[in-house]
Parts: structure tokens; C-alpha cells; sequence
């Protein structure tokens, strides 16, 4: 029963991580928007491209949760 979870719960709890993440960094750089200026444009760089990471996750997780595992367990 396990093998047949485990798999969809890793990835979405990856992409759970990289959202959360995602949405640290953003905060980060709108609080401290003056003391950051010049790291700002790397900081959203970088919060982007692990919110895109979450949705790829996600995305593949939901994939596994809903293609294949129709032909793991039986009906």
C-alpha cells in the first residue's frame, strides 16, 4: 500500500517545499525591499524559478497520482 503512495507523496511534498520557498524569498526581498535593492532582481530570479519547480512537481506528481497508478492498482 505504501509503495503504491510514496512515490505521489514525494513529489508533492517536494513541491509543497518549493512553493513555501518560493514564497520566502519573494517576502524577503518586499519587506526589505531598501536593505536588498541590490540583490532583488536575483532573489525573484531565483523565488520564480523554484515556484516553476513546485508546478513541474506537482504537475508530475498529479500525473503519477492519476495515470499511473490506474494500471498499478487493480479495480
Amino acid at each position: 500500500f505504501l509503495v503504491t503512495i510514496l512515490p505521489h507523496l514525494i513529489l508533492e511534498a517536494l513541491a509543497y517545499i518549493a512553493a513555501a520557498y518560493s514564497g520566502l524569498l519573494l517576502s524577503r526581498v518586499i519587506v526589505r525591499e531598501k536593505e536588498l535593492a541590490w540583490l532583488s532582481d536575483t532573489v525573484v530570479r531565483d523565488g520564480f524559478r523554484f515556484f516553476i519547480v513546485g508546478i513541474i512537481f506537482l504537475i508530475v506528481g498529479a500525473l503519477l497520482e492519476g495515470v499511473v497508478f490506474l494500471y498499478v492498482i487493480p479495480a
